[in-house]
């Protein structure tokens, strides 16, 4: 949570020194991997063997739905960012 809470803080100019924001990035990424399979094993704990289509599809769903919205608030971010810069 604090690596995006720290992104979403970020300017242009932040991103030059590419190492601090690649190690950012990194850790953002080994957090989010480390969360997305207990969840998995939440979403599949209570299921019975005729439902597994229905419980993997909420999965899914979910992850697409976070992904999309990840993106657009991100892109905003970032262009905003970008039109104050300019």
């Amino acid at each position: 949570m604090l690596g995006l809470v720290d992104m979403a803080t970020w300017g242009v100019s932040e991103l030059k020194p590419w190492f601090v924001s690649t190690v950012v990035l990194a850790v953002v990424a080994l957090a989010v991997g480390l969360v997305i399979p207990p969840v998995n094993d939440a979403t599949f704990a209570r299921r019975t063997r005729q439902l597994a289509w229905v419980a993997s599809s909420l999965g899914v769903v979910a992850r697409m739905i976070g992904i999309v919205v990840g993106l657009a608030f991100l892109t905003v971010i970032v262009l905003h960012c970008v039109d104050n810069e300019m």
